[in-house]
């Protein structure tokens, strides 16, 4: 029996792509991704838009007759996944009792302020807890902690995330690619703007040349940031060591981390997912990352594929990168796991054909226990102070 599944979101881009492509890959689905407004100019300029869009893509905002069409289709399908789009185009479904999957990261970044809980509470309740089959798949391990503050989703929250494109390697090719490099190379991508602390990469690189440690630094990104950093390594006297490359196109920056031995990931709360986490754990790079991020509480095991830090703690930072720079098997080790967690858990294929699972055992009885970790395992109730 052909299912028919809807994903519903803002615009389709390189995050979704692999998702919807191993949706719409299945024999057995009938697939749509309908995007409600066109891309910003912030995101085509890094490079988010695709060449072109795969037949599967329908564009609700094009025109009314358009969006008519797809409110239909929409109402149609077996399960709907709706990411950043109005509630307006599932309201159908929610009075006929249908299925939905609220795709969400964090609702409340920092924290919910205590005067706002009560107007939350009922707002999120109103809109979450009168229908039966809405479930909640977090796109951050702190989703479902954010949720529980208002009563929402209790039991019915899974582990999910983004999923851009999986690369595949000769890892020991890989590796000897990343050996190749006269220093350990470090990189640090991303908006050069304030909850991604970029600054704290600058400061790390001025500590690191202190001890007379071996290493290259680049920064790939744009943003409001830039000149004053710029300025920093000029002040810092590190300009051999941090290299400012600019902005990247997607493709770029996946060349850069499959060059590079180490990975920084320094954002806040702020962080929804973060999937240049996937990326660089696909590029098999020792990641050292702030616990704030969302995806790291899913993706990272200590010491196992990867570094936590408590965010904002510097010296935990720069401890584990100067171990990297000294421990070469350790990196390689962290590498390579890293690598193997998202090529056999952590992608768009494993995630699709998981969901499709879960919509089954939750059609079946409510409730699903077939997955213990990774896309589609229950997500646990994960505070901001949990490492």
């Amino acid at each position: 029996m052909m299912l028919k599944v809807v994903f519903v979101s803002n615009y389709y881009n390189h995050h979704q792509s692999d998702f919807s492509d191993a949706m719409n890959a299945m024999t057995d689905i009938e697939y749509y991704f309908i995007e409600t407004v066109p891309m910003t100019s912030e995101r085509k300029n890094m490079g988010w838009q695709s060449s072109g869009k795969s037949t599967y893509v329908l564009s609700a905002y094009q025109s009314g007759e358009i969006r008519d069409k797809c409110l239909k289709i929409i109402d149609n399908a077996d399960f709907v996944i709706i990411g950043s789009a109005n509630d307006e185009y599932i309201a159908s479904r929610h009075q006929k009792g249908k299925f939905v999957f609220h795709y969400n990261e964090r609702f409340y970044k920092n924290g919910c302020p205590r005067w706002q809980i009560p107007l939350r509470y009922v707002k999120n309740y109103i809109r979450f807890n009168r229908y039966k089959n809405d479930y909640l798949l977090c796109a951050s391990a702190y989703t479902a902690a954010d949720a529980s503050i208002t009563n929402s989703f209790v039991g019915k929250s899974y582990k999910w995330g983004y999923f851009p494109p999986v690369k595949e390697f000769n890892i020991n090719e890989l590796f000897t690619r990343k050996r190749a490099n006269a220093k350990v190379t470090i990189l640090w991508a991303g908006r050069l703007i304030g909850y991604k602390h970029p600054d704290a990469a600058i400061l790390l690189a001025e500590k690191l040349k202190s001890e007379n440690l071996s290493f290259s630094l680049n920064i790939i990104g744009s943003g409001e940031l830039e000149e004053s950093l710029k300025q920093m390594i000029r002040e810092k006297k590190i300009s051999d060591s941090v290299h400012m490359l600019g902005v990247k196109k997607p493709e770029e920056v996946r060349e850069y981390m499959e060059q590079s031995d180490v990975f920084l990931f320094t954002s806040d709360f702020n962080e929804g997912w973060g999937a240049v986490l996937n990326e660089s754990m696909n590029s098999a790079c020792a990641v050292v990352a702030s616990h704030a991020i969302g995806s790291v509480p899913f993706l990272i095991k200590q010491y196992e594929n990867g570094i936590v830090y408590h965010d904002g703690k510097f010296e935990e930072l720069y401890n584990a990168v100067r171990l990297l720079i000294a421990d070469k098997g350790l990196r390689e080790n962290l590498g390579r796991a890293a690598y193997e967690t998202i090529v056999n858990e952590w992608n768009a294929k494993i995630a699709a054909e998981r969901l499709i699972t879960l919509y089954k055992d939750l059609q079946n009885s409510g409730t699903s226990n077939t997955f213990i970790d990774g896309p589609c395992s229950q997500a646990p109730i994960i505070k901001n102070e949990w490492f």
